[in-house]
C-alpha cells in the first residue's frame, strides 16, 4: 500500500494530516488537554507515528478492514482511518473519554466508508468483537490490522492476540503497542503499580519463537521498534485453540516469565 510521508505536515505540539489537527501528548494530561473536533489528541512520539507511516507503507496489502484495541481521546481512530483509508474501521474501549468520534464517523460515513467506535466491551471478549465487525460488515471477521494499545497487561493482551491473531488475513499485521513498557525506566521500582506484572515482551519473545518453531507459515515476520512491535500473520492454517506460547519447540527447556 503506498501511503505518501508527505502529508504529515509536522508543526510544535504535533502534526497535520488530512483535515485533522493531532496534538501530541503521551503524559498524564493527555486524559484532560482540550481538543474540539477536527482537533483530537494523539499518545504518539513523532518517532512512532513515522515508524507506522513506514512499515503500513511498505506492506502490499489494502488496508480494507481495520481494528482497533484501545481508543482514549481517538486520537489514534483519527490518524489510522486518515491514513489507510479503510472500508470498514471497529475500534472498541472498556470505558469511554471525551472524544470527536461521533462526528469522524459522519465524515468517514460521507465517503462510502464506515467507522465504528464501541464502549464497555473488554479486549479479551473476542467473541463480542468479532461479532460486532461482523454486524457492520455483513461479512465474516476478517482483519488487515489489529493494532493493540489497550490494557498492556499481558494476560489480558495475550488472551486478545490469541483470539484474534487466527482472524487476521495472510500477510496481515498484528501490532503490539507499548510492548517494552516492563523494561523502562519508570517501572523498575517495587513502588511502580505495575512492578509484579509480567511484562508484555513475553508475548514478543512467545511471537519470536513462533516465527521459527512454526518455519514462517504462522507468523512469517516479527518486527520489533522501540515502541510497538509488529507481528505478520503468514500464509499457514492455524490449528482450532491457537495458543501463541504452546507448540514452542524449546528443547524440553520452561520458559520463565520476565
Amino acid at each position: 500500500m503506498v501511503i505518501a510521508s508527505n502529508t504529515i505536515n509536522w508543526v510544535a505540539d504535533g502534526f497535520d494530516l488530512g483535515p485533522f489537527h493531532f496534538v501530541q501528548d503521551w503524559e498524564e494530561t493527555a486524559l484532560t488537554r482540550p481538543a474540539v473536533y477536527p482537533k483530537f489528541v494523539l499518545m504518539k512520539t513523532r518517532n512512532n507515528v513515522e515508524t507506522y507511516v513506514r512499515v503500513l507503507s511498505q506492506s502490499p496489502k489494502n488496508f480494507s478492514n481495520v481494528l482497533e484495541l484501545g481508543i482514549m481521546r481517538g486520537g489514534s481512530c483519527a490518524f489510522f482511518n486518515t491514513l489507510l483509508r479503510p472500508q470498514y474501521h471497529l475500534a472498541i474501549d472498556i470505558c469511554e473519554q471525551e472524544s470527536g468520534l461521533g462526528h469522524l464517523a459522519e465524515l468517514v460515513s460521507s465517503d462510502g466508508r464506515i467507522f465504528v467506535s464501541r464502549y464497555e466491551v473488554d479486549q479479551t471478549d473476542t467473541g463480542t468483537i468479532a461479532r460486532l465487525f461482523s454486524e457492520m460488515s455483513s461479512a465474516d471477521p476478517v482483519f488487515d490490522v489489529i493494532i493493540d494499545d489497550a490494557s498492556h497487561d499481558y494476560e489480558m493482551t495475550l488472551q486478545s492476540f490469541n483470539g484474534l491473531f487466527p482472524l487476521l488475513s495472510a500477510g496481515g499485521i498484528y501490532v503490539l503497542e507499548d510492548w517494552g513498557w516492563a523494561h523502562w525506566g519508570p517501572f523498575q521500582g517495587p513502588n511502580s503499580t505495575w512492578f509484579g506484572n509480567p511484562a508484555m515482551s513475553n508475548i514478543v519473545h512467545y511471537a519470536t519463537l513462533c516465527c521459527t518453531t512454526q518455519a514462517g507459515n504462522v507468523i512469517s515476520r516479527v518486527e520489533v521498534t522501540p515502541d510497538a512491535t509488529f507481528v505478520y500473520r503468514g500464509t499457514g492454517p492455524l490449528e482450532p485453540g491457537f495458543a501463541l506460547e504452546s507448540g514452542l519447540l524449546t528443547r524440553g527447556r520452561n520458559l520463565t516469565l520476565l
